[in-house]
């Protein structure tokens, strides 16, 4: 399943593939043991529901009010080698003098859900959304104020906003303290660090950094905040992208392919990586024994792509060392434990969810990576090899099956990764959609990729 957010135009989430490092070992031999898997959006007896537009007798028709969704949000970087330095502030104005926003995500450790309507197919639930192209590259532009708050006889203390240069209702901001202490007669020290976030100015929050990213090219940046409130809290994601002084390389923001051809920033508009040959994506998890399934199904799943499209998906693992998912300069596949991303008792299941990030200005994706919830894996796959285990079937037979289902879920989530959104249409087979029986690559899914990287 596709989690997808919209703010101020685009927030996505995406999927992603392998990659092999020297010192890293592939996966062993399959062994189910108790082994972890991914999607289906909905278990099979609860998509005939769907599908015969009936509910069952002994549950609700609707997911009640202020169910949580529950997890410390800092699992999402267990295991990540963490940047929390700032550039010097000189460094900061100047990239952010043409700079937009074009993403924020938040993961929570808890959060009052709508109530979803059970009753509803996976096509209703999650069918693409309308987006106005001609609004998508008007993004908030930000910029970078200072005022000094404190001044001392060798030290001067500033507060430091990132902050939207008109229209900021609603948007994020980041606050910071700097610090420049006078060493001696001709050596300063600065120090920078995040201290608070915030929608509105007068409505803050403190925070602190946890990863920083600038993307080695220079044309964008990420702040991984962790945020307290009185009810939860959060790990934040803000993305800018920037443009060179002086330089508009801006290209029309237009359909040009065939708008059968559903992808992620509108039917026909084409968004790609820069270099299809050249995509790099890690599987970053020290996983043991019992996940060697998902690895084997990760690993089966780029190759589907390889060997049937025109990408190039090289394939490493890293289980150490790793950046977290924020980082502009590594796309990962993250198994995330002890975190929730749909309610406990909700009976639709969201394994994976991906996160892309594009330089709308240059219609080019910079960044993206996927999310499998261990929790949501066991919701449906756990009871499943008890299921299988009861009808008497071997190991063998199991590792096939729950394998099978595995590889068609994050073959699904690779081709968001790749540029490809959702397809519900009656008649057309794809694995872009959410029908069980399509299980493989099609021919719609070979001939949308062709068109995107013409």
């Amino acid at each position: 399943m596709l989690l997808r957010t919209l703010l101020m135009g685009m927030i996505f989430t995406t999927v992603i593939g392998c990659s092999d490092s020297s010192d890293d070992k592939s996966p062993p031999v399959l062994d189910v043991g108790t082994a972890p898997s991914a999607p289906a959006a909905f278990p099979p007896q609860q998509q005939q529901q769907q599908q015969n537009g009936v509910t069952n007798n002994n549950r609700p028709a609707l997911i009640p009010n202020n169910v949580l969704v529950k997890g410390n949000p800092l699992e999402l970087i267990k295991g990540a080698k963490l940047n929390q330095q700032l550039p010097k502030l000189d460094k900061l104005k100047q990239l952010f003098m043409r700079s937009k926003l074009v993403k924020t995500v938040n993961f929570a450790s808890s959060i009052d859900l709508t109530p979803i309507d059970i009753t509803s197919t996976p096509q209703q639930l999650n069918s693409p959304q309308t987006m106005d192209i001609s609004k998508l590259q008007n993004l908030k532009n930000y910029q970078v104020l200072e005022r000094i708050v404190q001044k001392k006889e060798t030290q001067d203390i500033y507060e430091v906003l990132i902050t939207p240069l008109s229209g900021a209702n609603g948007l994020p901001k980041i606050i910071m303290k700097r610090e420049v202490t006078q060493k001696n007669q001709n050596e300063y020290e600065e120090s920078l660090k995040v201290v608070g976030v915030g929608i509105n100015i007068d409505k803050r929050y403190p925070a602190e950094l946890v990863h920083f990213s600038l993307k080695e090219d220079g044309s964008a940046a990420s702040f991984l905040v962790f945020t307290k409130t009185p009810q939860r809290s959060f790990l934040s994601n803000i993305v800018f992208t920037f443009k060179e002084e002086g330089v508009d390389t801006s290209v029309p923001f237009i359909a040009d392919a065939p708008t059968n051809y559903n992808y992620l920033f509108g039917p026909g508009v084409r968004v790609t990586w820069p270099n299809k040959n050249k995509l790099k994506l890690d599987f970053c998890y020290d996983y043991d024994h019992t996940e060697v399934v998902l690895a084997f199904a990760v690993k089966n799943s780029k190759q589907d792509w390889n060997e049937k499209t025109e990408v190039q998906i090289a394939q490493r693992y890293k289980r150490k060392n790793y950046p977290p998912f924020s980082d502009l300069n590594s796309s990962c596949i993250y198994v995330v434990e002890n975190y929730s991303n749909t309610p406990n008792g909700q009976k639709v299941a969201n394994p994976a969810s991906s996160m892309t990030v594009a330089n709308l200005d240059q219609k080019t994706i910079i960044d993206g990576d996927i999310i499998i919830w261990k929790n949501e894996v066991a919701k449906y796959y756990g009871p499943k090899v008890a299921e299988l285990a009861g009808k008497g079937k071997t190991k063998d037979e199991i590792n096939e099956v729950i394998e099978k289902s595995i590889r068609r879920a994050i073959t699904h989530e690779i081709g968001h990764f790749i540029g490809l959104d959702h397809k519900f249409e009656e008649g057309v087979e794809t694995i872009m959609s959410y029908e069980k029986d399509h299980t493989e690559i099609s021919e719609y899914d070979i001939q949308a990729v062709q068109e995107l990287y013409l």
